[in-house]
């Protein structure tokens, strides 16, 4: 059984010594997700600060973003973390992609299933980065 515990939510500043906190109180995954804040930055900074917990992107907002960048980006945490790192993926729902982030959505899932090919990159290490196809 694996205890999963939540950083992130407060000041930006804050989120190494969440980590190290929750560490030491033994949580075995770390997560965080796009509720209140951005949370890249935070999940950036989470994993450079971990020294052992998995740590986690339980939500990603997917459609706003490049696939390309967030594939990389997971990429470089993998390997910083020695391979520490998960990401979870939402399409959230086309109202609140069109009325919050500005993007808008075509019929069907092309936009999803793009995401979720860019960062299946990260999860193959001897894969090229540039043999992405979408």
């Amino acid at each position: 059984m694996k205890v999963t515990g939540r950083y992130g939510e407060g000041l930006l500043e804050a989120v190494p010594d969440e980590i190290n906190r929750l560490e030491r109180l033994g949580y075995d995954v770390l997560t965080t997700g796009e509720l209140k804040h951005e949370a890249t930055t935070r999940w950036t900074l989470a994993a450079h600060a971990s020294t052992r917990a998995e740590i986690g992107m339980s939500v990603m907002i997917a459609f706003p973003r490049s696939p390309f960048v967030t594939a990389q980006m997971a990429w470089e945490l993998q390997r910083m973390t020695g391979g520490r790192i998960s990401i979870g993926l939402g399409s959230q729902v086309k109202g609140h992609n069109e009325q919050y982030w500005n993007v808008g959505i075509a019929s069907g899932s092309h936009g999803r299933v793009r995401a979720d090919d860019a960062c299946g990159v990260a999860d193959v290490p001897n894969r090229a980065v540039n043999s992405f196809r979408g």
